[in-house]
C-alpha cells in the first residue's frame, strides 16, 4: 500500500509541475485573438479568465498524475511481490 501510494503521490507532482510548464504557452495561443487583429479587452475579467484556466489545468495534472502514478504503483507492486506457491 506505501509503495503504491508514493507512486501515486509522485506522479501527481509530476503531472502538476509537466502542465504547469506547458500551460503558459497554451492559454496564451488559446486567448489571442486570430490574425494580426489588435482587440480591446477588459483586461480584468482576461486576466481572471486565464488564471482560472490555469488551476483548472494544474488540478487535471494533478488527478491524472495521481491516478497514472497509482496505476503504476500497482502494477510495480504486483510485479515485485512473488506469488505463494
Amino acid at each position: 500500500m506505501k509503495t503504491i501510494l508514493i507512486f501515486a503521490l509522485t506522479g501527481a507532482a509530476v503531472g502538476c509541475i509537466s502542465l504547469s510548464l506547458l500551460a503558459p504557452n497554451m492559454l496564451s495561443w488559446y486567448n489571442s485573438p486570430g490574425g494580426s487583429v489588435q482587440s480591446m479587452c477588459a483586461c480584468k475579467e482576461l486576466a481572471e479568465h486565464v488564471a482560472s484556466q490555469f488551476l483548472k489545468i494544474q488540478i487535471y495534472g494533478i488527478g491524472g498524475g495521481f491516478v497514472a502514478g497509482g496505476i503504476l504503483g500497482f502494477l510495480f507492486h504486483r510485479w515485485r511481490t512473488k506469488p505463494a506457491a
